[in-house]
């Protein structure tokens, strides 16, 4: 697993190496995957970023969630035009994988326990669980949609550790850890940012519709005349 992930992170600074594009991630300077004949000493060699710090999830605020949804459209739009599912590394059925390490009965007890812990969403969770048996492991997103890359490691394991904030401004520098990323749709990005940076149903009902706009928005605005992936 350790192996893979490093290579799917060399697969995205690769990838992101050839878009030449300003964008919220560092500079890299040499990588190293692992192969069958390297089987120790991967590696990765990124600019630094000096008077930086990690906002722990929750101490993070609706504004900062918003840079890093406006940062990740950038990275959405760069990559779906330049072929990011043609990168070995990131092209995984990742849905199929998922499935095949969670069951759906536990999944539905794993929805179920989330209805206790937070009732304004046992509505919209009953709705999903409805569709459970349609959709649980499909690959309909990826289907449906141009590809792209999707960071999945911006999630709440206690700390936004692959996001770097400047410490003076609080403004962000970089979004810096890829090592689960693949080819898929940038809604994914959106919901994982926004389960993991709004503290509560209610602030995820107040702002989710500003962070869906900057996602898209900028990623829209970067197009340059190309029709937007999704709608």
């Amino acid at each position: 697993f350790l192996c893979q992930s490093h290579n799917t992170e060399v697969g995205v600074y690769r990838l992101i190496g050839q878009l030449k594009v300003d964008l919220a991630v560092p500079e890299c300077y040499y990588f190293v995957p692992f192969t069958s004949e390297n089987s120790t000493a991967g590696s990765l060699a990124l600019k630094y970023f000096g008077n930086t710090k990690v906002i722990h999830v929750h101490n993070m605020s609706a504004d900062q969630v918003r840079q890093i949804a406006r940062a990740l459209g950038k990275i959405h739009d760069a990559s779906s035009r330049h072929y990011a599912d043609k990168e070995p590394s990131l092209n995984r059925d990742t849905w199929t994988k998922f499935r095949s390490q969670l069951q759906m009965d536990i999944f539905r007890q794993m929805m179920e326990m989330t209805k206790r812990l937070d009732e304004t969403l046992a509505e919209c969770i009953d709705a999903a669980l409805e569709l459970l048996p349609d959709y649980f492991g499909s690959t309909l997103v990826v289907k449906i949609h141009e590809q792209m890359l999707v960071n999945v490691d911006l999630n709440a394991t206690g700390t936004f550790a692959s996001v770097l904030f400047d410490e003076a401004t609080c403004d962000l520098r970089a979004i810096i850890d890829w090592q689960i990323s693949h080819t898929g749709v940038g809604v994914e990005d959106l919901l994982r940012i926004s389960m993991s940076g709004l503290k509560s149903a209610a602030d995820r009902f107040a702002h989710m519709p500003d962070i869906a706009n900057e996602i898209f928005g900028s990623m829209e605005r970067h197009l340059d005349g190309a029709k937007a992936p999704y709608s």
